[in-house]
């Protein structure tokens, strides 16, 4: 994004059905990952908002498009999977507490 490059470990959530208002699939990025990439304010002016709901709450979430996510199934290093111009919403909180994972990947990623 913007000139930065940097590694994540990303989960495949079956469960995320995200889709920004052009029913583009979203993935989602820990706030730690996110303030690296964009800094203090979450809501970039050429960013979007990707709406959601929880059991809870009906909302919106920034996001931004990726420039490119290169994927590597742990199992098979040498198969990438490139995807380019990627809508990625900021997610509330951390995915988990050790903060091995950084991403949750939607679940139309590998169709």
């Amino acid at each position: 994004y913007q000139d930065k490059t940097f590694s994540v470990k990303a989960l495949y959530d079956s469960g995320n059905t995200l889709m920004t208002r052009k029913s583009e699939p979203v993935h989602v990025l820990a706030p730690s990952i996110w303030k690296e990439l964009i800094g203090e304010d979450p809501w970039k002016e050429d960013g979007f908002a990707v709406p959601y709901q929880t059991v809870s709450e009906t909302s919106v979430m920034p996001g931004i498009y990726l420039d490119e996510i290169h994927l590597k199934e742990k199992a098979i290093k040498e198969k990438v999977l490139v995807l380019r111009r990627v809508p990625t919403g900021l997610g509330s909180m951390e995915f988990d507490k050790a903060g091995e994972c950084q991403m949750l990947l939607h679940r139309d990623t590998f169709d």
